[in-house]
This record gives C-alpha cells, sequence and structure tokens, in this order.
C-alpha cells in the first residue's frame, strides 16, 4: 500500500468536496460526485491536496440529514478548521475506479486537443463543468473558448487517450 507522500496526482480521482460546515465540531456536508452517492462510502482510501501535499483522512462518523450526508473526518475538530476547507475536493485512489469501456476520467480528458471532423483544431480541453443535463468541454485556444456538451455519438465523435486528441461533430459557428 502507497503511502500518501508515494503518491502524485495522477494516482488520484476526485469522488467528492467539503461542502458547508455542520455543527461546531468540524463536521460538513458531502458534495458526493458518485452515482449513486452513497458509492463514495465504499472507498478504503480518501485524500485531500493542500499546498501541493496530499493527505490521507479517515472517516469519523457519517449521518444523514434530509438526504444529504454529514460527516467528521480525522484531523478535522473544529468549525474553524472545516471551514478553511470548504470546497477542497476529496481524492480516493484511482485503481478503486476503472472506467468501461467508452466511459473516461475527466482528468484523462484535460488538455486533450481538440479537433472538428474537417480535421480544424478547436483548442485544448482546459476544464470540464457538469450543468445537470451532461458534462460540457470548456476548450481553449489562444483567441477564444468554446463550449461543448460531452454528448457521444452526437458532438464527441473520437477519443484517443493514445494520441492525446478528441474529434468532435462541431463548426465554429454553431453556438
Amino acid at each position: 500500500m502507497k503511502s500518501p507522500k508515494d503518491l502524485t496526482k495522477s494516482d488520484l480521482v476526485v469522488i467528492g468536496s467539503i461542502g458547508k460546515s455542520h455543527g461546531l465540531k468540524g463536521a460538513f456536508f458531502l458534495n458526493s460526485y458518485c452515482e449513486p452517492e452513497d458509492n463514495f462510502f465504499t472507498y478504503k482510501r480518501f485524500f485531500l491536496i493542500q499546498d501541493s501535499e496530499i493527505l490521507e483522512f479517515s472517516i469519523k462518523t457519517k449521518q444523514s440529514r434530509s438526504r444529504k450526508n454529514i460527516i467528521n473526518i480525522s484531523g478535522i475538530e473544529t468549525l474553524d478548521e472545516i471551514k478553511k476547507l470548504t470546497n477542497t475536493q476529496i481524492y480516493t485512489l484511482s485503481e478503486y475506479l476503472k472506467p468501461i469501456e467508452g466511459e473516461y476520467f475527466w482528468k484523462d480528458l484535460l488538455n486533450l486537443d481538440v479537433f472538428n471532423e474537417n480535421k480544424e483544431f478547436i483548442g485544448v480541453i482546459s476544464e470540464i463543468r457538469n450543468y445537470g443535463a451532461n458534462d460540457t468541454l470548456i476548450i481553449k485556444n489562444n483567441s477564444s473558448e468554446t463550449l461543448i456538451p460531452f454528448v457521444k455519438d452526437i458532438f464527441i465523435k473520437k477519443v484517443d487517450l493514445g494520441k492525446g486528441l478528441m474529434i468532435v461533430d462541431w463548426c465554429e459557428d454553431e453556438v
């Protein structure tokens, strides 16, 4: 088992974030990115990244209130400590998660070169967001930013992680 000192960010995958604090003893509302949300608790190891350092933690307590999970983690005992961590991403080891064929981790799509079907360069995937209906790729080049919904077989035609590129059905004049 690797220690946090032996891990790099590429060994990790985001599975949630620290939400609003709850109470005075360092508890917080968990923002789980897992589907279903309680799958978050199936992982054995959890990490935070602070000042470029990977820190491991364990879950001390878990309770549910109004379909939201409230947890306490090791090393956090006060309201002030947890407030400093609000919106911090929570990671687990990527080895625990293996995408099935045709699915990708967001981290694997970042920095891919994006071309349309006419082989015209659109830009590089700089960020991915989820606005509810689907994930949206934020693609930047020197002069513009393009948002493309990540909808396979409609807009996303090919993803080649080995070559570092994505082919999309998208024209510059599309809105």
